[in-house]
């Protein structure tokens, strides 16, 4: 005989014994923490209070109720959470008013209510987040689809804000996103940039070797710090024409990439016209000033001289007592004087004579309290202005910007500035048939102040980079500004002169082609173009031998890119949606650096190595000129492939294998695999 159920008499027991469970649960968390359950939220019971009541009931869309539903007084940590059969009660202090519903994954709704008046509550699901297309490795996808850890940074979040360098400007707005910044010179290097943790015990190690990899458009860039110039490479780009920001944290968003995508990649998408859209033009200027910091309190003058002159008293050396075979400290000048060793600087064989600099307290010339930080420091301004076309036809949309950005560092001598065009532009030239070209260009120009060191031979550049050595080393004694003793004492920070620029070019070029429903090709080129120019000038005056220095390097670097895409989506009987993707790819990179120095030029005049003969000084051995370059290139070819299969949208499987195979490997080991199962 065939079994029967009463389907509503058993829902009913079902959520009489949830109930149960529920409110048996509620009572051990009560007795063992000694507190109610909404306590722990920060939230007052509201039961509990004398005053007004207010209930009701909250529904979803279908009429089903809502239990877990917080619903609490606006503007106030006032509340209670909806049963299981989605009622509420409150007593509140004011007779009208307005409450606030909220709950994980619907929208917040708002209510008026009034006293002894049931509320009915209808709320409807916040699908519009989960439904936005976002982009992944290789495409996009919807982000309820996305199972892997992703952060979305959007060009609103980071707006406004005076910064050259992206990774600045993601600072504290990813959640396990850790940047760090060694220096805060204007576009200077040292920016550690870390998503999946540090991959090494040692701090240098971890921090030259933890960088995620960042991918521009489709096209991968490495961030680092140039080895001639100490540019940071992302202040390259401008913040101003970012539309989204994605970090994949997590293996499984990043394995589409292979071994580079070990610390994590960051997808940046650059800003892009609409279809039917009219022109639209936006200018952006901002003017911040960025006053000088809290300086260190000097002990100047005198009493930098009486200092002085106490630690000279007592700068004493010992002696070995040969009779209790131990060393001690003279306690008298006759004593000293027996024994050879110094009973204080001034009592040293008239040694002592030789520092007028500190007794001397008569002499006017002697008697200042200069204070070179307040020469050093000064009031940094930014300027920054950018302006944007764009719109859109039938078949075309375009988005073309323009920017400049020049900061003055609050250290005197440094600074940076960068001019850009950005020319995004997409047709569809036929039916199922998409083309896009992007094209960036950028020149940086980035001025440091430049140390204090006696042979320059090859200057390179420095993730941490110090103030000048004058600040901590030179007396406050001495004459201020404005006269000749003070001019002469910073003639090492002015005469030195450094020049540094750069240049960067990203070009690339995609087309798309869908065969049938869902099977989609796309093939796409790049190029990306950077070199970085150096030159360093001292004039003889600050040389020992008064001989002029003159050093330059320049740094190439080229990669080209191809990539091939085959993707087909497909939903199967509203149940079954598969995502397959199978791409192909090769890379080329190719790196190269000339460099030279020369001494003793005819001029001081002369900034640059234009003299010949004088290769070598045979007299000190020395080398007056100097010369080197170098060449690197590199391929690597990639195939790899990606399933994504979800049920209903409830069920997800992810599988992602890549091959890759490298010149910088043996020939036996030339290929390798990584994969990714769920």
């Amino acid at each position: 005989m065939k079994k029967t159920y009463d389907r509503k008499g058993f829902k009913q027991k079902l959520l009489s014994k949830r109930k149960t469970v529920v409110t048996v649960t509620r009572l051990l968390i009560v007795l063992l923490l000694g507190c109610p359950l909404l306590a722990r939220a920060g939230m007052r019971d509201s039961t509990r209070l004398e005053g007004y009541r207010v209930q009701g009931t909250v529904v979803d869309e279908k009429g089903i109720p809502l239990p877990g539903v917080t619903v609490r007084l606006d503007s106030t940590m006032l509340g209670v959470t909806t049963d299981n059969e989605g009622k509420f009660l409150l007593r509140l202090p004011q007779v009208r008013g307005v409450l606030v519903f909220s709950f994980v994954g619907y929208k917040t709704v708002k209510m008026k209510f009034e006293p002894d008046k049931l509320l009915y509550v209808r709320m409807k699901e916040d699908i519009s987040e989960l439904d936005e297309v976002t982009v992944v490795a290789y495409g996009e996808q919807s982000r309820r689809d996305v199972i892997g850890a992703m952060s979305i940074v959007k060009a609103a979040d980071i707006k406004d804000i005076p910064s050259p360098s992206l990774a600045n400007l993601l600072q504290g707005r990813v959640a396990g996103m850790s940047v760090i910044n060694a220096s805060g010179a204007p576009g200077g290097g040292g920016i550690v940039t870390t998503i999946r943790g540090f991959n090494s015990l040692s701090v240098e190690a971890s921090q030259r070797h933890s960088e995620p990899l960042w991918v521009i458009d489709g096209v991968p860039m490495y961030s680092f710090t140039s080895p001639i110039s100490g540019l940071n490479t992302l202040s390259e780009i401008d913040p101003k024409d970012i539309e989204t920001v994605q970090v994949l944290k997590d293996a499984a968003s990043a394995a589409i990439y292979g071994s580079r995508a070990a610390n994590g990649v960051i997808l940046i998408t650059t800003k892009k016209g609409r279809l039917n859209q009219k022109a639209k033009v936006s200018l952006n200027v901002s003017r911040t000033f960025i006053f000088q910091p809290n300086l260190p309190d000097l002990t100047g003058g005198n009493r930098e001289r009486y200092h002085r002159m106490e630690a000279l008293k007592n700068q004493q050396e010992a002696y070995l007592d040969y009779e209790n075979n131990v060393y001690k400290y003279p306690e008298s000048y006759w004593e000293s004087y027996e024994n050879g060793v110094k009973y204080n600087y001034f009592w040293n064989m008239g040694d002592g004579a030789t520092i007028p600099l500190y007794q001397d307290s008569l002499n006017p010339f002697y008697n200042n309290s200069t204070d070179l930080f307040d020469y050093y420091f000064r009031t940094a301004k930014v300027t920054d202005a950018n302006i944007q076309v764009s719109g859109g036809g039938t078949n075309i949309a375009y988005n073309i910007g323009l920017g400049y950005y020049d900061e003055k560092g609050v250290l005197r001598g440094t600074g940076f500035s960068r001019v850009k065009l950005l020319s995004n532009l997409f047709v569809s030239p036929v039916e199922k048939m998409n083309m896009n070209l992007r094209f960036y260009l950028a020149r940086t120009d980035r001025s440091r102040s430049s140390r204090d060191q006696n042979g320059y031979d090859f200057s390179t550049g420095s993730d941490l980079e110090t103030i000048p050595s004058e600040l901590l080393t030179t007396s406050t004694l001495w004459p201020g500004k404005g006269t000749p003793a003070f001019e002469e004492m910073i003639n090492r920070f002015k005469g030195t002169i450094e020049k540094n620029d750069s240049y960067r070019a990203r070009a690339s070029f995609d087309a798309s082609y869908e065969f049938v429903k869902g099977l989609t090709f796309k093939t796409s080129v790049a190029a990306d173009y950077s070199q970085q120019n150096q030159n360093l000038f001292r004039p003889s005056y600050l040389d020992e031998y008064n001989e002029s220095y003159s050093g330059g390097q320049i740094a190439r670097a080229m990669m080209l890119l191809n990539e091939n895409l085959l993707t087909y989506k497909h939903t199967f009987k509203n149940d079954h949606n598969v995502d397959i993707l199978l791409g192909h790819s090769v890379q080329v990179n190719e790196n190269h650096l000339v460099g030279g120095y020369g001494r003793k030029a005819p001029s001081d005049l002369i900034h640059y190595v234009s003299w010949y003969e004088n290769v070598y000084d045979v007299n000190a051995n020395r080398v007056l000129k100097d010369f080197h370059s170098d060449k690197e290139r590199s391929t690597m070819v990639g195939l790899f492939g990606r399933l994504n299969y979800n049920y209903r949208q409830k069920y997800f499987v992810s599988v992602t294998v890549r091959r890759d195979a490298s010149s910088k490997f043996g020939e036996d080991v030339r290929w390798a695999t990584s994969r990714r199962m769920p």
